[in-house]
């Protein structure tokens, strides 16, 4: 029957019994009974106090910002750490971040301005991810943690380029084909593929094949065809797909 029993039925079992004047316990047993009791309710209290206002979120485990629900639509980001370039470890105070109301936010950690954590209605992009905040009618309603202590390299930008097919002189290069690719930098780096089998193309054929550079600049990536052979080479029309990570 005990086993049965719950929350207050269980303490009202360690209530002193009622003794006669002659079984009656001395003042200070009572006392001391009494003195445990109440300790057993306070912290039974505390303990419902603190699990209804734990922050909601996890540790980071020093990746990025933890998160709280703030105040209507403002998120409490709590102090931490990222590596937003690598080897380079970048560290936030804490502070408030504004949400819109009635709408998929995502959280994230801003690749483009240092790092600082920041908030769109459209996506991570190339951005570090931290949630993904729901809210509605003035209020945040759910949240989905995104972060993970795991980062090979964010995509900053990707697409295609068509080289060109004008004559290339010997030594000498071709005029560079400019793509644009907002958000690049010239500190990124650039991954490039052939988007089909070019090895029968004229200029890209075994012993008389062009070397493609590649390089980035602010916004844009580039690519040049150069002809290191001893004789000109009209090259037929090829397309990259390229990549830029950081």
């Amino acid at each position: 029957m005990a086993d049965r029993l719950t929350g207050a039925k269980k303490f009202l079992l360690l209530l002193p019994p009622v003794f006669s004047r002659a079984a009656r316990p001395a003042p200070r047993r009572v006392i001391a009974a009494l003195f445990g009791i109440l300790c057993l309710l306070a912290l039974s209290a505390s303990a419902q106090h603190t699990g209804v206002y734990l922050p909601q979120g996890i540790p980071v485990f020093g990746y990025a910002p933890d998160y709280f629900q703030g105040n209507g639509l403002n998120l409490t980001l709590s102090q931490g750490i990222s590596f937003c370039q690598p080897g380079t470890p970048t560290r936030y105070a804490g502070g408030m971040l504004a949400v819109a109301d009635n709408s998929t936010n995502y959280i994230f950690l801003n690749t483009s301005s240092s790092c600082a954590p920041a908030s769109n209605t459209t996506g991570y992009g190339a951005n570090i991810p931290i949630a993904v905040v729901v809210t509605a009618g003035g209020v945040v309603t759910s949240f989905l943690d995104d972060r993970t202590p795991f980062r090979s390299g964010s995509s900053v930008a990707n697409g295609t380029s068509a080289l060109g097919t004008s004559a290339i002189a010997a030594g000498s290069c071709a005029s560079v084909v400019t793509t644009s690719a907002p958000g690049v930098a010239t500190t990124d780096n650039i991954m490039a593929d052939f988007n089909a089998d070019p090895t029968s193309t004229l200029g890209y054929q075994p012993g008389a094949m062009l070397t493609i550079v590649k390089y980035p600049t602010a916004n844009n990536v580039n690519f040049k065809a150069c002809n290191n052979t001893n004789a000109s080479i009209t090259p037929g029309a090829v397309t990259l797909n390229w990549r830029v990570v950081r």
